[in-house]
């Protein structure tokens, strides 16, 4: 399903394809207290595989498109530290 984004994403913008995962995630979340038959729970595994493609692609690409080529590195790199630093400390101190 990831690779159908950017295709997605040319048709209309990537706003909206990121809102409609994010919303697909959030109902596939909600969906699964209601279900209780094993097998209906990959409907909601697919809403929130949904939004963790767009997690992982959307928000670098809506940044790439916003940024001016020559400072895209240094801004790329500035964010990319607000992503992994936290990461970084939760698996340091999380772990105990």
């Amino acid at each position: 399903a990831a690779f159908l984004l950017p295709v997605l994403a040319k048709r209309s913008s990537k706003k909206i394809v990121h809102m409609l995962c994010l919303l697909a995630g959030g109902a596939g979340l909600i969906s699964i207290y209601f279900i209780h038959t094993q097998l209906w729970l990959l409907l909601p595994m697919l809403g929130m595989g949904l939004a963790w493609a767009s997690i992982l692609t959307m928000p670098y690409a809506l940044l790439a498109s916003s940024l001016p080529q020559e400072k895209m590195g240094y801004y790329m790199g500035v964010f990319n530290f607000f992503i992994v630093i936290p990461q970084i400390v939760s698996g340091l101190l999380l772990g105990w």
